[in-house]
């Protein structure tokens, strides 16, 4: 007679490693969307994944699950938790080549007539620091304490959004104002740095200098209650491609070339031009004047010429005298939610609400009238749609509110659509569609490196940036090239290509690796390092 099995067998099950993965991102706090979008998944085989994982387990909740699955769990990275995406016979790659943007954030202290005053100072700027910190995770930078009271927030390190630059900027001006000037009585100065750096991929500490260098250089030649950008951040940030209309240069006796961060001024109809005038746009406002909320999804590959449209739509409705509001759409993998920080980004300060706070958020910025709302991201109109939640874009129905957000193209060729979906963004199915003929780029690019197909390789596992890596070079395009050159078997290969394929990248053909497009294989060979 067999047996039964011993109580140490049953508490402790065999996880396999997609149900490690699952489980280490319920443990970070991702909902089920999020763990979807991260591995590639659709929302309903996550949830057959946990719905297994629950039978393993032995448990009926998510609590319980990383109560009792914990010690199943791999040893811990840099990150708090193993990489999602690989496993451990698979090689991963140690350091990439990306643009790092660099914030820094000096006290500039006026003299004091006594200690007392001294002391309201120090507690100001604790103030100020505190709150750069919390937006720091709204915005998914990540923040650092400065010997002296000051700051340092980074961007695109560890991962990658494609508008870092830009992000940085709208970082700064919250944390300072709108104009991005700091308050009189609360001096302090900030410089911004944009630099192509190799670091480690996925590296909490941080090993990106340059970006940080100038931007202290910056910040401590910047007058208080200034904030320089070094020339490539402001190039990078400088969406619609008209500095004068943003920017002033700064003084010539700088270290690196700057430019002063100041607010945006009255919108002109020059970019909207560039994209073929816009005609739709009267209609769209027309409607939303109707308490009537629409949605526009830009879907574009490369991503950056979805970007700059998304831009060119904001500009056409502020010029018909509508509030524009941008949201910088976070990463799902970084811990605390999508929705808290988005809502955070509207307050200005990180939220610790639920998720069902952000359509409460949204409506109260049309609580006087139509208003614009620019989500910007790789997928930035999917991870709105999930953070606000199918129950949540019902209450705004009648929230006299434009949604712009991005959305990846994900196949075919390089071509840049806007998508008018009207009141009705979850399955449109008579959508109007334009195809847009994208301007002239005239955007600086450091050494070949793209920032938006970054972006799209930091939301995939490290062995399928392996694996990308090594199939953009034309000798090593077929699967097998790619297996020998790895090490690894061909059918692991062909299971990080499914990655890449979902993540628009790539599509697989006669047993061969095909890149959407030059400027993507260009992209992915100067990510190595």
């Amino acid at each position: 007679m067999t047996a039964p099995p011993s109580a140490a067998a049953v508490a402790a099950p065999k996880l396999s490693t997609r149900q490690s993965e699952i489980l280490s991102l319920i443990a970070l706090g991702h909902s089920n969307q999020e763990i979807a979008r991260h591995l590639g998944l659709t929302t309903g085989t996550v949830k057959q994944h946990i719905y297994v994982l629950y039978r393993k387990l032995r448990v009926r909740n998510r609590a319980m699950a990383v109560a009792r699955g914990a010690s199943l769990l791999p040893a811990a990275t840099g990150d708090g938790a193993r990489a999602p995406g690989g496993s451990d016979d698979e090689p991963a790659a140690t350091y990439a080549r990306r643009l790092v943007t660099a914030v820094v954030i000096e006290p500039r202290p006026a003299a004091v007539a006594s200690s007392g005053e001294a002391a309201d100072l120090e507690r100001a700027f604790g103030a100020l620091r505190a709150r750069g910190e919390r937006l720091a995770h709204s915005f998914d930078g990540r923040f650092e304490a400065l010997p002296g009271g000051g700051g340092a927030t980074w961007f695109g390190q560890p991962a990658a959004h494609g508008d870092d630059a830009a992000r940085a900027v709208a970082f700064v001006q919250a944390v300072l104002g709108t104009t991005g000037r700091a308050n009189a009585t609360l001096p302090c100065a900030v410089g911004i740095g944009t630099a192509p750096e190799v670091v480690g991929e996925g590296a909490r500490a941080s090993l990106a200098f340059r970006a940080f260098r100038i931007a202290t250089m910056l910040a401590n030649f910047c007058p208080p209650g200034e904030a320089y950008a070094c020339e490539l951040s402001a190039s990078l940030a400088r969406i619609d491609g008209t500095p004068e209309r943003t920017w002033r240069p700064a003084p010539g006796d700088l270290p690196v070339p700057a430019r002063i961060v100041e607010g945006g001024p009255a919108p002109t109809t020059a970019v909207a031009r560039l994209w073929g005038g816009l005609p739709f746009v009267p209609e769209i406002v027309a409607s939303v004047r109707r308490r009537r909320m629409q949605w526009v999804a830009v879907e574009s590959w490369p991503p950056l010429a979805g970007t700059r449209l998304i831009h060119a739509l904001g500009e056409s409705f502020a010029l018909l005298r509508l509030p524009v509001h941008r949201l910088w759409m976070p990463t799902g993998t970084t811990p605390g939610g999508v929705a808290p920080r988005l809502v955070g980004q509207i307050l200005g300060t990180d939220s610790a609400r639920g998720e069902r706070a952000l359509d409460a958020a949204l409506a109260a910025l049309a609580a006087n009238g139509p208003v614009c709302v620019l989500a910007y991201g790789v997928e930035a109109l999917a991870g709105l749609l999930d953070a606000i939640g199918t129950e949540g874009v019902a209450r705004l129905r009648e929230v006299p509110i434009i949604f712009v957000a991005g959305a990846m193209h994900r196949s075919g060729q390089p071509q840049t659509v806007l998508r008018l979906l009207g009141g009705s963004p979850l399955g449109t199915p008579f959508a109007r569609i334009f195809r847009m003929e994208v301007p002239a780029e005239g955007m600086p690019l450091a050494l070949d490196i793209r920032p938006d197909v970054q972006a799209v390789l930091d939301s995939v596992s490290s062995s399928a940036r392996a694996v990308a890596r090594i199939a953009s070079d034309p000798a090593c395009s077929a699967l097998s090239a790619v297996a020998e050159r790895l090490g690894i078997p061909v059918q692991t290969v062909m299971e990080r290509c499914r990655e890449l394929e979902s993540a628009g990248l790539i599509v697989v053909d006669e047993g061969r690796v095909h890149f959407r497009d030059m400027e993507t294989i260009g992209a992915v060979r100067a990510s190595m390092a």
